[in-house]
């Protein structure tokens, strides 16, 4: 006959818990996730933790204003130019700053050309970033996204602001959520002295006002993606247990 095998007191569980309440600990939303030193003893919080405790980011989806994208108030504005197409942005203020650079020779609408612009004449966002797209799918506006971050590194923005271009959808918004999310990841836990990158509190997508309510949705759903993404990236960077 076959005897069960005895356990161990230590085994022996009276209260299902998965010890959450034991180890998180709000933060000031003020202040990153990272900013806070790491509370003594609780150096084994689990990744998904880690990350829930930073600040979290407000994308929201912006009607263009009716004086253009150029009256946009942002610290930033991508715009983001699909290479197999010459369509403007309908700002006057933008379509001139686009073409002098074309013209001087500064700017190609090429996946993964970008360019940086400050104090642009007519244009209310401080800094302008124009970036190439392989074309209009979602997945090359990612693309462009990411790379019209890479060329804000380090620059004080607190509100981004990116111009959704013609015929942009869910899959847009969605692909724009993902990137900020994926590009706001530093892993820290053994790498301590590792760069926090500075990303913005808020990220707007401009579009037409007939298209908010559907980039809204994509919105949501690409910063749950892209959330849950860096929680697996953090926790395959980690040591195993």
């Amino acid at each position: 006959t076959r005897v069960a095998p005895k356990l161990r007191a230590s085994s022996l569980r009276t209260v299902e818990s998965n010890n959450i309440k034991d180890h998180f600990h709000p933060v000031p939303h003020h202040l990153p996730l990272r900013a806070r030193p790491p509370k003594k003893g609780r150096e084994g919080s689990g990744a998904a933790l880690h990350l829930l405790e930073r600040q979290i980011m407000n994308f929201q989806a912006l009607a263009t204003p009716a004086g253009g994208a150029s009256a946009v108030v942002a610290d930033a504005l991508i715009v983001v130019l699909a290479a197999d197409g010459k369509a403007a942005t309908g700002d006057k203020a933008l379509d001139g700053a686009i073409a002098a650079a074309t013209k001087a020779g500064d700017f190609e609408r090429k996946a993964g050309r970008t360019l940086y612009l400050h104090n642009v004449e007519g244009v209310k966002s401080q800094r302008v970033v124009l970036s190439g797209a392989r074309d209009a799918s979602a997945k090359a506006f990612r693309a462009a996204v990411t790379a019209g971050l890479a060329a804000l590194k380090n620059r004080a923005v607190k509100h981004l602001a990116v111009l959704a271009g013609e015929g942009a959808g869910a899959a847009h918004a969605e692909a724009l959520a993902v990137a900020v999310e994926h590009a706001s990841y530093t892993y820290q836990h053994t790498k301590p002295s590792a760069e926090v990158v500075a990303m913005p509190t808020k990220v707007s997508l401009v579009a037409d006002k007939a298209a908010l309510a559907e980039l809204k949705q994509g919105l949501v759903q690409g910063q749950a993606i892209g959330a849950g993404m860096n929680v697996a990236r953090e926790a395959a960077n980690r040591p195993a247990n």
